[in-house]
C-alpha cells in the first residue's frame, strides 16, 4: 500500500495526518477534500524546527512554511463529497478552527488599518540570501485576536479606575435591544453619580473638618461638654463670624443648650456639676441669650438672661449681671412690660456702680440716675451709660418727661466731654433725638425741632459706615417732618418755605430708606 492508498482508505489519525502533511500537493487536496471532507489546521506553539513541504510527484515547490508554529492536519468529519460550503461544520467531531481558504491559500494577511490599535501580524524570520521568501498562515483565531479590543489597563493604575468607573458597556450591550441599552446606561451613570457624590462628601469633610480646627483655635469650645454640645458651639460660632445668619446661630446655640442640660441630668442636677463645668454653661447661656434677642425671639432671651441673675455671685459678676438685667429689661419692654422693664434697667445701674471701681464710682439715685458734672472726673463705664440710658428711654416712653430729661442732658454732658478717642457721635445723635421729642412733649416745639434737626446732622456724620448711626438719622428725619408740618408757618417762614424743608427732608428719608434696602439685600 502506497502513501496515497494508506490516506485513501485509512481512518483519520495522526499517521494520515503525516502523510498528508508530507506529500500533499494542489491535486491531492481537491482528492481528499471529495473523499473526507473539510480539513482543519490548528496552530500551536513551536515545538519542531523550520521544515519545507514538497510534492514528489512534481517540481519542488513550497506549499506552507511555519517558523513559529508546527502544523498538525486532521481530517475532521465525513462531508457529502459534493459539498462545498465553509459553514458546514462537522457533526460530533471537535470544532474547526480554521476554513480550507486560510490552511491553502499562499497569499498574504491583508494589510493592516494606519489607527488600527489591535496587534500586528507575527513577525518575518530573517531570510538568507539562498533560502525562498516563506509565507506565514494565519488562522481564525489569530485573525481574531487581531481585531480583538485592547486589553484592560492594569489593576490599581490610574487607568484603571478611570476605566472601570466610567465604563458603560457589557457582554450583552453588543445585542443592542432597548433592556440592554437602558441597563447598561443605567448602570455607567449610577457609577458616575456614585463617583462624583464620593468626591463631594470627601470635600465637604476635608472643609468641616479645616474649619473646625480654625474654630477650635478662635474660639476653643470647653472640653468637659458632650461632643454634640462642641460640635453645636463650632456651629454657632460659624453661623455668628463667618458666614452670618443669627437665626440659624441661635438655633445651634439652642440645641448645644438641650445637650448640656441632658448632661447635667445625667450629672445628678446642677450642685452635682463640676465648677469648671458650671462656668462654661453660664458662658454660652450668655451668647445664645443675646443671639435670641437680636433675632426678636424675646421669650428665649427673657429666660435665658433669668437664669443668669439667678446664678450665684462666683460664676456671675457685676458686669455680667448688669448686662443680662439690661438685656432682660430690653426683652419685657419688646413684650409689653414696661412697668417691669424699668425696674430691670435699675437693676443694671446697680450692678454697673459696683462693677466701678470705689474711687471712681459717682454717686447717683438708680431711681433717677442723673449724673453728676463730669469735670475732673473718670469717665464712667459704657455699661453704666447704657443701663442710665435705657432708664431715661423707659421714662419717656411712659410719659414722664419730666424725669427723663434731666438724665438725657447730664449723659449728653457725659458724653460730650469723653476723649476724642472714647467719643461716640452716634449715641450722642440717639440722646438728642430723644431730648428734642422729651422737650416736644413739654410743649416746647420750637426747642424740641432745633435739637431734632441738630441731631439728624449729627447722625448724618457716621451713617454711611455704621448702623447705629443710620438708625438714628432715620428716627430723628422722621420725627423732624412730622415736627415741622405740625409746626406750620412761623414768624420769618412762608408755607412755600415750609413746603420745601419737608421736601427736603423726604428726600433724605428715601435716601436712608433705599441704604437700609440695598444692606438688607
Amino acid at each position: 500500500m502506497n502513501a496515497w492508498s494508506f490516506m485513501l482508505f485509512s481512518p483519520p489519525g495522526p499517521a494520515t495526518a503525516t502523510a498528508a502533511a508530507v506529500g500533499m500537493t494542489r491535486g491531492t487536496a481537491v482528492l481528499l477534500r471529495s473523499r473526507w471532507g473539510t480539513a482543519a489546521a490548528a496552530l500551536t506553539r513551536p515545538r519542531i524546527p523550520t521544515t519545507t513541504l514538497t510534492s514528489t510527484a512534481r517540481p519542488r515547490r513550497t506549499i506552507a512554511t511555519s517558523t513559529d508554529y508546527t502544523i498538525n492536519i486532521r481530517l475532521c468529519g465525513s462531508l457529502s463529497s459534493r459539498s462545498s460550503s465553509l459553514r458546514q461544520r462537522p457533526i460530533s467531531l471537535p470544532r474547526v478552527v480554521a476554513s480550507r481558504r486560510h490552511v491553502f491559500s499562499l497569499g498574504t494577511p491583508p494589510p493592516r488599518a494606519e489607527g488600527d490599535p489591535s496587534p500586528g501580524p507575527l513577525p518575518l524570520p530573517e531570510f538568507g540570501p539562498n533560502e525562498p521568501k516563506r509565507k506565514v498562515l494565519y488562522s481564525y483565531v489569530e485573525q481574531r485576536a487581531r481585531q480583538a479590543p485592547p486589553p484592560d489597563p492594569v489593576k490599581g493604575t490610574w487607568r484603571w479606575y478611570r476605566w472601570k468607573i466610567f465604563t458603560i458597556s457589557g457582554p450583552e450591550y453588543a445585542e443592542k435591544t432597548p433592556w440592554t441599552w437602558f441597563k447598561w446606561h443605567f448602570i455607567g451613570s449610577g457609577k458616575v453619580v456614585i463617583f462624583v457624590g464620593f468626591t463631594l462628601v470627601n470635600l465637604y469633610l476635608f472643609y468641616w473638618g479645616w474649619a473646625t480646627w480654625s474654630i477650635e483655635r478662635e474660639s476653643p469650645t470647653p472640653k468637659v461638654f458632650t461632643e454634640w454640645a462642641r460640635t453645636c458651639m463650632q456651629i454657632m460660632h460659624y453661623y455668628a463670624h463667618w458666614y452670618p445668619d443669627l437665626p440659624i446661630a441661635a438655633l445651634w446655640g439652642r440645641d448645644a443648650l438641650s445637650s448640656l442640660e441632658k448632661q447635667m441630668e445625667k450629672f445628678g442636677g446642677w450642685d452635682k456639676c463640676s465648677p469648671e463645668w458650671q462656668r462654661h454653661y453660664a458662658n454660652l447661656l450668655f451668647k445664645v441669650a443675646g443671639l435670641c434677642q437680636q433675632v426678636a425671639k424675646d421669650d428665649d432671651a427673657y429666660t435665658s438672661y433669668r437664669r443668669m441673675v439667678a446664678m450665684d455671685a462666683g460664676l456671675v459678676d457685676a458686669t455680667r449681671r448688669s448686662q443680662s438685667y439690661l438685656g432682660m429689661g430690653t426683652a419685657a419692654t419688646a413684650m409689653g412690660n414696661i412697668e417691669e422693664g424699668i425696674e430691670l434697667f435699675q437693676q443694671a445701674v446697680k450692678f454697673a456702680l459696683e462693677a466701678t471701681p470705689a474711687n471712681e464710682r459717682p454717686t447717683l439715685d438708680i431711681t433717677k440716675p442723673v449724673l453728676p458734672d463730669p469735670k475732673n472726673r473718670v469717665p464712667p463705664s459704657l455699661d453704666l451709660i447704657e443701663a442710665i440710658q435705657a432708664v431715661g428711654v423707659q421714662y419717656s416712653r411712659l410719659e414722664k418727661p419730666a424725669e427723663s430729661l434731666p438724665i438725657f442732658l447730664s449723659l449728653l454732658r457725659t458724653l460730650q466731654t469723653l476723649p476724642e478717642e472714647q467719643r461716640d457721635i452716634c449715641r450722642e445723635g440717639y440722646v438728642m433725638a430723644y431730648i428734642g421729642e422729651v422737650i416736644w412733649a413739654l410743649d416746647k416745639k420750637q426747642d424740641g425741632l432745633k435739637w431734632t434737626k441738630k441731631a439728624l446732622l449729627e447722625a448724618e456724620k457716621g451713617w454711611d459706615t455704621r448702623n447705629s448711626c443710620k438708625e438714628c438719622a432715620i428716627y430723628a428725619v422722621a420725627n423732624a417732618i412730622t415736627m415741622t408740618r405740625e409746626v406750620g408757618v412761623v414768624k420769618g417762614k412762608t408755607q412755600e418755605d415750609v413746603d420745601t424743608e419737608i421736601s427736603a427732608l423726604r428726600g433724605r428719608q428715601n435716601w436712608l430708606n433705599k441704604l437700609s434696602r440695598r444692606e438688607r439685600d
